[in-house]
């Protein structure tokens, strides 16, 4: 073993002397002593075996580290001033870049006067301007900041950034470095959200407005999959205010981990941006650290000038994106690149769509508020490329300017202003904009919100601009979506507004705006069994009661695979119950492998870096879970032979397990109820229980359930989780109650016969079964339970049978034939009988047709169900009747056809009287509960009255005064005991 690390240690340090001579960290040498480590050390000790994966681990990240560098060094780039060009909007002796001459003539760059328009040519450019004035370098930062100094902070507090140049970049280098799996990582976003605001603090919001938006930001948020919302990436702001929203919902539990929030700055904006800086060799800032390819800087938040145009960073962002125009202090020279990457990501979503089949292009959304000139620039340029953009009333300046526009824009054509009055106010409200503006930014301001507020050929379309006001209505996502599904793009894109739709969890929207205006050819190309799937995963309700209304069979969507993907995706989430169901599944797991172990040879113990759960094992440790819940109540409920498909099997024939044509297991509404519940999810629960069969039963399983996950809570000291598991519980059997109720207030019989049905899905266990074991006290104290218990008790005859009558006929037993019992009773079937001519008459005016094969068929299964046993009471041939549904519906037949085979099922019942012969009187009077439990009482007062007398009154008279004393012996006792008998009858003869 150490001879072995020995070498893997030798060839380690010889791998790194080439890849240093070399200068390639993916050397082949270095590779082939990665893998050279011989199993025999894997196997042998975890110790060194964990080793070995460290060293690999810290290996493989330097590599990573290496090929990151490589790939940022190649394709992004930071922007240095190298032309000193005087700004024209200052008075003092600066560059457009925004320094002094000290600073060009410490880098080396010579100081000329200010050019004039005649000399501008020889002597250089009029206006500043990066592309020209700047020269570009490899990049020297990117990786993670670690924020130092800036009060509380959440877990995962160390962003990733990058240094990138304003023009000229590669749109796909960047979209590289943020999707690919070896770099950021990021994932594709269902939704991008692109916030514009003011960069300042928030001074004129009142705290209710304040509230009001972020309600709103928490409900854009809270739904959607995976979102990416581009912000300026500053700490004050409107992006201050989505950093602590997510900060805020991070702490309470909420799930933020599908929440990107990136900034996108401008580099020479940002404080302390020098340490985030490197030299070429990165060997001044950062370090790379043990488990990471990326190196971390540390960010510390300093003293702010109060005058300084620098704004530090958010330490809420997950990412930033610094674009470097060779400017310092200038603000608004990332919007450019933003604009094009909003632009780019839905041109590539597409792009990807159509090779990899994606359901929809996820669209991206501007959300101005509040903000300056820079804000209204931004809105313009998004609505140039056509993104949609929301403002929202009442957070002031340029939001309320695109306000008004809207206004205006949307006034009757009567009452609409002129060209000139348009301009004129314009010019009004961009007055506050004159200090800080030069001529050429004026104008470009002016134009912006002329084409936002006046219909003329250069204007915006109107559906992309809308107004949210926060203090009337929070629901953001109301108003993202009717903007969504206005647009060109989107309008007539019906998968992309269902699934947008299902990101925010708004199946009232999608009812109303989407499926209500729907036609059928539309319907059949949402593919709604895959979107039906997709709400199950998600556990949406409002979308899963939606597909079933418009026609999705659970029993058509679902399979083993599927259901297996249900329960893992569940136990993968990373909430209380997930872990306490795979804590279960692990246990149960470990018991299955410890019995194995234990009937033979124990296989060695292999070392593994997670005790994950295999797929195909899920269900089966399911069927154990629900197994050892229910107290071997319910233990076929998944095993390997049920859940194996069997072809030859005949799905006519068998009733449990329910299978198809081809002899697959058939997965229905029963199998997602269970699995709701050990999801403790109570409203996708009453939801298959509402859409299901057999309400009753099933509640009653619900309640069972969660009665056993009540006691395990209990003892494991979780007392308020034990109250919510007990509230549930007692909401199931209120249904089951209230079910029964009804079905009780509508016939009586029936309901009796419903009580005492043999289920195959539950274990062939009947509703009165199933509230017994898990104690429903208030179910079983319903009329129609007591009725039927004493019905049981009663036996065969009528239950107003007189207590009087009953005592005679045991005493003279040639009287029974003189009682009433329930097979004498005509009226018991009468109103079934009524009812089946009704129906018969009715389906012999239908067209229902039938071919040979398939009716004999049908019969063939009505004659081996409808099997009546004539020594049962009569609600024997009720559970026949009510069997027929489940047989014929595993047939597959129409609803019609199931309507006439239950027909001929009732037609065919037995009705009228029926004379009993004297045996058979007898066999039903004492073969009742009531009966024997008399008999058995008589025969123990009897046998009690017999051995008291023996005891007080026989046995004192012949024992003589010795033996009161010294006992009996065995001889006289025995002998005693032989001739009790005698005695007795001695006795009872005798004269007084």
């Amino acid at each position: 073993l150490f001879i072995s690390v020995y070498k893997y240690s030798h060839r380690l340090a010889c791998a790194v002397k080439v890849e240093g001579c070399f200068g390639e960290t993916d050397s082949p040498v270095y590779g082939s002593c990665l893998t050279s480590v011989p199993d025999s050390a894997c196997s042998s000790s975890p110790y060194f075996y964990s080793l070995f994966l460290n060293l690999h681990g810290h290996d493989r990240d330097r590599m990573a580290t290496a090929r990151l560098d490589r790939f940022v060094r190649e394709n992004f780039q930071q922007l240095r001033c190298n032309k000193y060009v005087k700004s024209q909007e200052s008075e003092e002796r600066i560059c457009g870049c925004n320094r002094d001459e000290r600073w060009h003539a410490d880098c080396g760059v010579p100081v000329t006067p200010l050019p004039s328009r005649e000399g501008a040519a020889a002597d250089g450019p009029l206006q500043w301007d990066s592309a020209a004035c700047c020269l570009r370098l490899p990049t020297n930062a990117h990786g993670r900041i670690k924020f130092r100094g800036f009060g509380r902070l959440r877990s995962a507090n160390c962003p990733k950034f990058i240094r990138i140049q304003s023009t000229g970049i590669d749109m796909e280098a960047l979209w590289a470095l943020l999707t690919d799996k070896d770099k950021w990582a990021l994932p594709y976003p269902d939704f991008v959200l692109s916030v514009n605001g003011g960069a300042g603090n928030f001074l004129g919001f009142s705290r209710k407005f304040s509230e009001k938006l972020k309600a709103a930001v928490l409900n854009i948020t809270a739904g959607v999959r995976k979102v990416w919302i581009f912000t300026h990436g500053f700490n004050v702001g409107v992006a201050g205010q989505f950093g602590q929203v997510l900060e805020q919902a991070s702490f309470v539990g909420s799930d933020v981990s599908n929440i990107f929030l990136i900034g996108i700055s401008t580099w020479g904006n940002i404080y302390n941006n020098q340490m985030l800086e490197d030299d070429e060799n990165y060997s001044k800032g950062g370090a790379t650290l043990p488990g990471e390819h990326m190196r971390r800087y540390d960010y510390e938040k300093g003293e702010l000038d109060k005058d300084s145009s620098l704004k530090r960073l958010d330490k809420n962002h997950t990412h930033f994106i610094m674009v470097d125009d060779g400017s310092e202090g200038c603000s608004g020279r990332e919007i450019q690149l933003r604009t094009e990457l909003e632009k780019f990501v839905v041109t590539k979503m597409r792009t990807i769509g159509a090779r990899s089949g994606r359901p929809c292009i996820p669209p991206v959304v501007q959300l101005c508020v509040e903000g300056g000139k820079f804000t209204l620039l931004t809105a313009a340029q998004a609505a140039q490329e056509g993104t949609p953009v929301i403002a929202v009333r009442g957070s002031g300046r340029a939001a309320d300017q695109l306000v008004w526009a809207d206004e205006v824009r949307r006034l009757p054509a009567a009452s609409r202003p002129s060209e000139a009055e348009v301009r004129a106010q314009i010019k009004h409200l961009i007055g506050e904009f004159v200090n800080t503006s030069g001529p050429m930014e004026r104008r470009a301001l002016e134009k912006a919100l002329f084409r936002f507020a006046y219909e003329s050929t250069e204007a915006f379309p109107m559906d992309l601009l809308t107004v949210f006001d926060p203090i009337e209505d929070t629901d953001l996502s109301r108003s993202v979506l009717y903007l969504v599904f206005r647009h060109p793009d989107f309008k007539d894109d019906t998968m992309t507004q269902v699934v947008l739709a299902m990101s925010w969890d708004r199946a009232d929207i999608a009812e109303s705006e989407i499926f209500s205006a729907i036609s059928e050819s539309q319907l059949r190309e949402l593919n709604m069994n895959r979107l039906f799937i997709k709400a199950l995963m998600y556990q949406q309700k409002g979308f899963i009661e939606l597909f079933m209304d418009y026609g999705v069979s659970a029993v058509n969507v679902l399979n083993r695979e599927r259901m297996e993907r249900l329960y893992l995706k569940f136990i993968t989430q990373g909430t209380q119950q997930s872990e306490r169901l795979l804590a279960r599944l692990i246990q149960t797991r470990d018991n299955m492998e410890s019995c194995k172990c234990s009937g033979g040879a124990q296989k060695p113990h292999k070392f593994s870096m997670s005790c994950g759960i295999e797929e195909k094992e899920i269900l089966l440790l399911i069927g154990r879970i629900i197994k050892t819940l229910t107290n071997d109540v319910l233990d076929n409920i998944y095993t390997e032979a049920y859940l194996t498909d069997n072809p030859s099997a005949d799905p006519t024939k068998d009733l449990y397990p329910p299978r198809k044509r081809d002899g697959s297991r058939k997965f229905n509404l029963q199998d997602l109820f269970i699995w709701a519940i050990l999801c403790h999810n109570m409203e996708l629960a009453v939801l298959f229980w509402k859409n299901g069969k057999n309400q009753i039963s099933t509640a009653l399983i619900g309640r069972l359930l969660l009665q056993h996950m009540a006691e395990d809570a209990d003892s494991n000291d979780e007392m308020e989780l034990k109250s919510v598991f007990e509230a549930d519980s007692q909401r199931f059997e209120e249904l089951a109650l209230g079910v029964l109720a009804k079905c009780y207030e509508r016939n009586r019989d029936i309901t009796k016969a419903v009580l005492i049905r043999e289920l195959p899905m539950w274990n062939s266990q009947t509703p009165l079964a199933i509230a017994e074991g898990s104690q429903c006290l208030d179910f079983m104290h319903h009329s129609s339970v007591q009725d039927l218990l004493t019905m049981i008790w009663m036996g065969g005859m009528v239950t107003n049978t007189a207590t009087w009558r009953i005592i005679t006929c045991l005493f003279l037993p040639f009287l029974t034939p003189f009682l009433i019992f329930k097979t004498h009773r005509k009226f018991n079937y009468m109103h079934i009988h009524e009812w089946c001519k009704q129906e018969r008459s009715k389906l012999n005016q239908s067209t229902v047709s039938l071919d040979n094969q398939e009716k004999a068929r049908l019969i063939n299964v009505l004659e081996d169900v409808q099997v009546v046993d004539k020594s049962a009471v009569n609600t024997r041939e009720y559970l026949e009747t009510i069997m027929v549904d489940e047989v014929v519906e595993s047939l597959e037949v129409s609803l019609k056809t199931r309507q006439q085979m239950r027909m001929e099922s009732l037609y065919q019942k037995r009705q009228g009287f029926m004379n009993l012969s004297f045996l058979s009187c007898l066999q039903l009077f004492f073969m009742s509960p009531l009966v024997k439990c008399i008999l058995n009482c008589l025969s123990t007062l009897m046998f009690l009255s017999m051995l008291s007398y023996i005891v007080l009154v026989e046995l004192g008279q012949r024992c003589d005064p010795a033996s009161r004393y010294t006992g009996l012996n065995g001889s006289s006792s025995c002998g005693f005991c032989s001739s009790w008998p005698r005695r007795f009858a001695s006795s009872l003869t005798s004269d007084p």
